[in-house]
């Protein structure tokens, strides 16, 4: 049977057949896998303080958790009243920034402060 054949209890019209453009499961490098939501909070944090709103901008709508899980593993995490000058929040928003490492190695997703 060829794509532009009807098969029978198909809802959709002859025609070619369809190739995704975009990475689908079966085109997609196994070899290399995107950074967790976690490594991705952690590096943002590691590089000093970051606003709530800057988590959102960068796809993390759920950083509140990961800090959590951060601060379960033992990294000091502080908190602060985000008063940068080019944020307008209409409402009070945070920052974070990770202070200092847990006792022992240190090391989280490979890396240290």
């Amino acid at each position: 049977m060829t794509p532009h054949e009807k098969t029978e209890g198909s809802h959709l019209p002859p025609g070619p057949s369809f190739q995704a453009s975009y990475p689908t499961a079966k085109t997609q490098d196994t070899t290399t896998k995107p950074p967790t939501q976690a490594e991705r909070v952690f590096k943002m944090l590691s590089r000093g303080w970051v606003c709530g709103s800057e988590f959102l901008e960068a796809h993390l709508p759920r950083y509140g958790a990961r800090i959590y899980e951060l601060r379960q593993d033992g990294w000091y995490v502080s908190k602060r009243q985000c008063q940068h000058p080019w944020h307008r929040h209409e409402s009070v928003q945070w920052q974070w920034k990770i202070e200092r490492k847990p006792a022992g190695d240190g090391q989280l997703f490979g890396e240290s402060l």
